[in-house]
């Protein structure tokens, strides 16, 4: 593994450090930047679900993720009687030194080709902050606190993650599936290159109930929908049943490995996600994990979103 950066400090005294492993931030001083000002709560930036890619194995040095998480803080001084001072944590930033490209959702075998052919370098290692093996949009730069002081704050922060991208000597730093807020900070002029994604996502335009949105379709699809439909509820014999992850059992989290497994062998995928991240998943985020029974669409919810992933079971679909 490459050596601990030297923190990096700015004149007004913040600094940015790095820690090997999440676990070394606070649960809740992570969560109150991840859930930053406008209370919308992306659970893939929670600290619970990148603890679980971390102590499950999933997102590990051994699998190519080598967790240097940035944070953000200035010290303040206790009152305690010891005198002892305690930083306070006013940001925080999810990165990986990564030894390969795969599980990003973003394919730079290109960019790993072309920088050794013209520089005669190794791409990897590279840098990358992101959330492991998801294309999720979300903030990369998680900065608590609002107006000014977090104008400040994302600032330092964006500034020193380049600063440490230098010393821990890597080819170059990635921030994928970024939100526009941070465009400002990850700007040319502080020495990024944009690229221009596309993404395809369902939004509710007021449906009250699934006959709304099929009114919105032509006729002919709103038949076609209808009938299979109808089929899959006549004839198939399969049932839909909705429960949280608080009412998994250890056997249902197994079950539902058992898909995932399978859906990636039928999709030539690879499984980046082990058993034991599903059981600490399902621990650790009871009421916001949602997986399908039958169906098995593991759904992870915050206040304002639902995001989905479909695998399939091979004995009934």
């Amino acid at each position: 593994p490459p050596p601990s950066p030297t923190p990096v400090q700015s004149a007004d005294g913040l600094e940015v450090r790095t820690v090997r492993s999440i676990s070394e931030v606070p649960p809740e001083a992570w969560n109150r930047c991840a859930d930053g000002y406008d209370g919308q709560v992306n659970p893939f930036l929670q600290w619970e679900f990148l603890h679980a890619l971390e102590a499950s194995g999933s997102a590990s040095a051994e699998q190519g993720w080598l967790p240097v998480h940035a944070v953000l803080s200035r010290a303040q001084q206790q009152d305690d009687a010891s005198g002892n001072e305690a930083a306070e944590i006013l940001g925080v930033a999810p990165l990986y030194v990564k030894s390969h490209s795969y599980g990003e959702y973003v394919f730079d075998h290109a960019w790993a080709e072309a920088y050794g052919r013209f520089t005669g370098k190794r791409y990897y290692p590279k840098l990358q902050s992101c959330v492991p093996f998801s294309p999720v949009t979300g903030s990369r730069l998680l900065v608590a606190g609002e107006g000014q002081d977090r104008e400040e704050s994302l600032a330092v922060l964006s500034k020193s993650v380049v600063a440490l991208c230098d010393q821990i000597d890597v080819s170059s730093l990635h921030v994928t599936f970024n939100t526009g807020e941070e465009r400002d900070y990850l700007s040319e002029e502080a020495g990024f290159l944009a690229r221009t994604g596309i993404q395809y996502h369902w939004e509710n335009q007021g449906y009250e109930s699934f006959d709304d949105f099929l009114m919105n379709l032509r006729q002919s699809k709103r038949k076609s929908i209808r009938q299979e439909r109808k089929y899959v509820l006549q004839k198939s014999g399969l049932r839909v049943s909705r429960v949280h992850g608080s009412e998994m059992s250890a056997a249902d989290w197994d079950a539902f490995y058992r898909f995932y497994l399978n859906t990636c062998d039928k999709k030539w995928g690879e499984a980046y996600l082990n058993r034991e991240f599903f059981h600490m998943l399902g621990d650790s985020m009871k009421e916001k994990v949602d997986p399908l029974s039958l169906l098995s669409t593991l759904s992870v919810s915050s206040h304002f979103f639902l995001y989905q992933k479909i695998v399939e079971r091979r004995d009934r679909m």
